[in-house]
Formats: structure tokens, sequence, C-alpha cells
């Protein structure tokens, strides 16, 4: 949402082009799962650093290099006929260290969030309300599809 110091990799008060729309308070605010994002279905225009899960006739396939982490995601999404085409966000143990303190792998599709109320806009609200906010960071979505994001650790301590 804001543009990066190249020195820090913190974020600046400068709001990173094509992110407008969040100051005009366009777009809906929610929780940022600290997980890995997977991309269900087909779908041009995938970020690069998601995987992608198809689903063939016979097994959920996923494309990675990593076989501990498809077994992991092959068991969260177990019968993937029944999922939603959209991105969703893997959590659970032996991903990422497990932050949401999960007890089984588990998927959260991620336009189905609920809207986190009261979060501000603004660098200087926005920088002491990460502060004190308990998980990775906020996602904005706007109507039309585009996401803005900001971890806690994006502003400078």
């Amino acid at each position: 949402m804001f543009l990066r110091d190249p020195g820090t990799q913190r974020v600046i008060d400068e709001v990173r082009p094509g992110c407008e729309w969040v100051l005009a308070e366009e777009g809906v605010p929610t929780r940022m799962y600290d997980g890995i994002g997977l991309f269900y279905g087909s779908q041009p225009g995938v970020p690069l650093d998601w995987y992608r899960v198809t689903y063939p006739e016979d097994d959920a396939v996923v494309y990675t290099q990593a076989r501990a982490l498809r077994e992991r995601i092959v068991t969260a999404v177990g019968d993937a006929r029944f999922m939603r085409v959209g991105p969703y966000e893997l959590c659970g143990p032996g991903i990422n260290n497990n932050p949401e303190g999960l007890n089984g792998p588990a998927l959260f599709f991620i336009p189905g969030l609920p809207e986190v109320p009261n979060v501000p806009r603004g660098y200087d609200t926005l920088s002491d309300f990460m502060g004190r906010w308990p998980h990775e960071g906020i996602v904005w979505h706007h109507p039309d599809g585009r996401m803005a994001k900001l971890r806690v650790t994006d502003f400078p301590r």
C-alpha cells in the first residue's frame, strides 16, 4: 500500500501508485493470515509466489517441488471439487512455524474473510494501529478485485 525505503525495506509515507483507492476509503480491510498463498482453479494473472492447485479426475495436484509441503496442501484441500475458484491462505503446523497456532492444516478463502472494523487508512494512524495489531497484517479488497496489503513488520520501529 505504501512505497518502501530500499535501505530499510520498511514503508514510507508515500502511497504506492495504484493503491490510492485505499486512502479514498474504497475497499474492505480484512485480517492477513500468516501462511502460504494458494490459488484454486485456472486464472491468468495469479501471483507467481502462489501455488496453483488444480483438480484432475483422481487427485488434487499441487505444483511445488517441496514434497512435505505438497502433502500438507493436499491434506488441507481434501476434495478440491468442492472448493470455490479463487485465492486461499494455507495455515497450520509446519507452515511458517504455525504463527496462527492451529492444530492441523486449514485453508482460508481470502475473499470470504470478514471485514476488520475501524482500520485507519493514513500512514501515521496505520503505523500506530499496526503496533497494536496481533496478527500478520491487513489486506484491503476492492470490489473490482484489486488488493493492497500491509504487514505489521512493514513499519519502522
